[in-house]
This record gives structure tokens, sequence and C-alpha cells, in this order.
């Protein structure tokens, strides 16, 4: 989102896209056989400092590329291995395509 983690969480748009990426990837690590809990990730990020961003989108401002491929990339491919709709996702990654620098 181009912005702090404090700024993306006082948005409520923002805040819920993040919300659904965070139970979409729950629920892809699930069809994987790993637990995760959605709310102990959402309380974690809502733990950190607010200042915070995270490291893709400092390579991105920096104009590096962005690890597409190895982090949501990884989901997603995951998420297609058992069909699973990951449209929350899909969107931040196509967002991040529209800013990183090509590789």
């Amino acid at each position: 989102f181009d912005a702090t983690l404090g700024d993306v969480l006082a948005d409520p748009s923002r805040a819920s896209a993040l919300a659904a990426a965070v139970g979409e990837v729950v629920a892809v690590a699930a069809a994987e056989g790993a637990s995760l809990d959605a709310d102990v990730v959402q309380g974690e990020l809502a733990g950190l400092r607010p200042d915070q961003s995270s490291s893709m989108a400092r390579d991105v401002a920096a104009g590096r590329p962005a690890e597409l491929d190895a982090i949501p990339g990884a989901v997603l491919r995951a998420a297609d291995r058992h069909d699973l709709a990951c449209p929350a996702v899909r969107y931040l990654v196509e967002r991040i395509e529209g800013r990183a620098a090509p590789r």
C-alpha cells in the first residue's frame, strides 16, 4: 500500500484488505498441512511498531525488484494446487507489480 503498517491498520479499507490476505494465507497454509491462526497473525501485526513497513515495501521504494515470486508467488502457487481463490493476495501482488522495478 506504499504506507507504514500504522497507516494501513488505521485505514478501514486497507486494514480489511490486509485481513483478507491474512485469511487467504491461513487457508492456503491449512491446505498445505500447516496450522496458522489468522487472529494470532493479526495480533502480531498489530503489535508491531506503527512506523514499520515490509522489506518488500522498502525494496520497491528503493527501486529494487520485489520478491513477488518467492513470497506471494509461493502462496498463489499453493493456492492453485488446492483450487483456492486468493483475490486479496492477487490484488496486492498486482498493486506491487505496478510499482516494482523489473527483474
